[in-house]
């Protein structure tokens, strides 16, 4: 028995000899791996310092309160409305909740009408705001204003005769050149522009073209510039320059080919924009150009800037003025 103990002793004794060992043998290693910090044996602790205290925001004083929205306005029933609108679906025989959705859409659409009509009669006093002045809407005035713009497109497009020419690639198979090519000859008929039809396949142009040409009697080099990937092709050549711009790779109608052209015109500047505009059935204004305010808008802030704008657009400054100036 006593040997027992004596053995349990033992082996509890070497168990406790080696864990001190151990710890010993990794405070050596760690001694040693940290000797460049020097006596390190001496380092204090570092105290914490305590945490600044935050600068708590003054409290500034109370913003002023939005005035309340005022009872059946216009922002007040925008925002009732479809809570309304589902209260009386929800409910359609809850007579009154039906008459607060539909008093409250009377009240809006009343509001509606009374802003157009203040608005006819602002275009009676200024007539310059209405769409009217720009595009006619009545039938009668919609024909005379679509005649004049043809009009002025022919007369433009003869100007231009002198200054450039077109070439208008086909293939007389190709069903769209069969019936662009009528659209093309009216133009040069009724403009005087040059137009010379090439022929792709070596057959005649439709439309009644007494003259055309054959792609390969043509100059390679020349061929090479064109884009030729599909048909009807029509380029506008520089008469001076001999610089060549694509008009159109694809069936369009005269009107359409007639725009583009008084568009590449004016992008070249052989014609004025205000011949570009004679041929719009629109008649487009710039507001802000034509009644640009004197004053610096750097100066004013933009609602000074818009009012200064209506001011001297509308004369209302001097109205004012006018209006002070009597007894």
């Amino acid at each position: 028995m006593c040997r027992y103990y004596f053995s349990l002793f033992c082996l509890v004794f070497s168990v406790l000899g080696l864990a001190n060992a151990q710890g010993s043998e990794k405070r050596e290693r760690g001694f040693y791996s940290e000797r460049e910090r020097g006596f390190f044996w001496y380092e204090m602790e570092e105290e914490e310092t305590p945490p600044e205290p935050k600068n708590e925001p003054i409290a500034s004083e109370k913003s002023p309160e939005k005035e309340p929205e005022k009872a059946l306005s216009v922002e007040h029933l925008r925002k009732v409305l479809p809570k309304l609108r589902d209260a009386a679906i929800n409910n359609p025989t809850d007579e009154k909740a039906m008459l607060r959705y539909y008093v409250a859409q009377r009240i809006m659409l009343d509001k509606a009408t009374q802003f157009a009509d203040q608005t006819r009669l602002l275009y009676m006093k200024h007539p310059s705001l209405s769409e009217n002045k720009l595009m006619p809407v009545q039938s009668a005035a919609l024909q005379l204003k679509r005649r004049e713009a043809r009009e002025n497109t022919e007369k433009v497009i003869a100007e231009l005769a002198n200054k450039a020419s077109l070439f208008y690639f086909y293939t007389a198979s190709c069903q769209y050149c069969v019936k662009f090519g009528p659209l093309i000859k009216q133009l040069m008929d009724n403009t005087g522009l040059s137009v010379m039809p090439v022929s792709l396949d070596g057959l005649p142009p439709s439309g009644g073209f007494e003259y055309f040409r054959l792609v390969s009697e043509m100059p390679k080099a020349l061929i090479n510039k064109f884009d030729l990937s599909s048909t009807p092709t029509v380029y506008m050549i520089d008469n001076n320059s001999l610089e060549m711009t694509m008009i159109t790779n694809e069936y369009a109608s005269l009107s359409q080919l007639s725009e583009k052209i008084i568009m590449l015109a004016h992008e070249k500047k052989w014609i004025s924009r205000e011949q570009m505009m004679s041929t719009r059935e629109a008649k487009r204004e710039d507001f802000i150009k034509t009644h640009t305010p004197d004053r610096e808008q750097s100066d004013l802030s933009n609602d000074a800037y818009l009012d200064a704008l209506i001011e001297d657009a509308f004369n209302l400054g001097n109205t004012e003025q006018a209006k002070e100036q009597q007894p």
